[in-house]
């Protein structure tokens, strides 16, 4: 699954916050770096909604084959 990490970063959370936040993880990542001041909550949403797209997207495109042999 795609990790909240990165869309974080995306929404402009400096990557070394979101390093340390998930070192010292206590709580989800997204309410520490809030607590810090690292992150604002409307980043902390908008990436996780992008996380949920994309969990969405991928199970979306799982593909099953069932070979009934000949």
């Amino acid at each position: 699954a795609p990790l909240l990490g990165d869309f974080l970063v995306e929404e402009g959370v400096k990557e070394e916050s979101v390093s340390k936040a998930v070192e010292t993880q206590k709580k989800p990542v997204g309410e520490i770096l809030v607590d810090q001041g690292a992150a604002s909550k409307n980043q902390v949403d908008n990436a996780l909604k992008k996380q949920q797209e994309t969990i969405k997207k991928a199970k979306a495109k799982v593909t099953i084959t069932i070979d009934f042999g000949d």
